[in-house]
């Protein structure tokens, strides 16, 4: 039973009262409620109070595309299939299913143990060694089919790269770079966190499931990872910069405009000196003119000064 709370009242003795004078002070009671209507509460693990899990959307996100692209490269193009990630899912660790023979890999931080559905395996199993005729077949009976060591290496192999497409989506700065994971035939459930990966391929018209099992240490790492993440994120927005000091605009400037007639053009001559006067110089925005400048030499170069608008 959940208790939920209601708002009543508790008649009081107030302190330096008069005599049997007497208040209603606001209090709370407790009732009990049938199982039914607790649906819409959410229960609260202890084991995540203080920690960041409420960043852990990022990461899945993350995590999401990066199993949907590996699939694409590995499957997808290159026998045929369709399968795509329709859902991933954080779980605590009375929410990891039973799924099938776990696969426990150790790296120098700690243990992720990996699961695939049968199903989805010898799926998998029949695309890489049955070429790319094997798309339009049905997926095959898992109860029919005898586990092979082909089926065993392929587990290890697809085990081992998805951790590392896991590991891949953590901070650099907590991960030191890669993985490195080896298969552990002794190793010990992983039971910290689980994630859940829900795989569906069209052409065969099969739905599966993915599991993974993150012990503490690597949980730590996964919060730690979402946690710098955040804070490189917040530390690194910008300063707020004024419109004026953000809009990059070409000046153009024109120093002379002279008139000379087509026959005085064609007379001209290598070495012929056409005399000028510099007088004020128009400075143009996309060709529209906006001031005048006056031209003054310093240092051997021009410069622009007693800029007036235009009228």
């Amino acid at each position: 039973m959940t208790a939920a709370a209601r708002t009543g009242t508790v008649r009081l003795q107030r302190e330096r009262a008069k005599p049997n004078e007497w208040i209603n002070v606001p209090t709370t009671k407790t009732k009990l409620i049938s199982p039914d209507a607790t649906a819409g509460y959410l229960p609260v693990d202890p084991c995540t109070l203080g920690r960041p899990f409420h960043l852990l959307g990022s990461f899945t996100n993350g995590l999401r595309e990066q199993i949907a692209g590996y699939f694409e490269r590995r499957f997808n193009r290159r026998y045929g299939a369709q399968i795509a990630v329709t859902r991933l899912a954080v779980c605590r660790p009375d929410e990891i299913g039973p799924a099938g023979k776990w696969r426990h890999f150790r790296s120098a931080t700690g243990r992720i143990c990996f699961a695939p559905d049968r199903a989805l395996l010898l799926s998998w199993l029949d695309y890489r060694y049955g070429g790319k005729e094997a798309g339009g077949q049905s997926a095959p009976a898992t109860d029919s089919v005898p586990e092979t060591e082909t089926e065993l290496r392929l587990a290890a192999m697809l085990g081992i790269d998805l951790l590392d497409v896991l590991v891949g989506c953590l901070d650099a700065s907590v991960t030191d770079g890669h993985g490195g994971f080896r298969l552990d035939h002794h190793g010990k459930p992983a039971s910290a966190l689980g994630l859940r990966v829900d795989l569906r391929d069209d052409v065969r018209d099969l739905d599966g499931t993915l599991w993974f099992a993150l012990d503490d240490a690597w949980l730590s790492r996964l919060l730690a990872s979402v946690s710098q993440r955040r804070k490189r994120e917040s530390g690194s927005k910008p300063a707020s910069v004024p419109l004026a000091s953000q809009l990059q605009i070409t000046l153009t400037t024109r120093l002379l405009t002279m008139e000379m007639s087509l026959g005085e053009i064609l007379d001209t001559r290598v070495g012929d000196v056409i005399p000028v006067s510099i007088g004020p110089a128009e400075v143009l925005v996309d060709d529209s003119p906006f001031f005048t400048a006056s031209v003054a030499e310093h240092n051997g170069k021009l410069w622009l000064t007693s800029f007036e608008h235009l009228d």
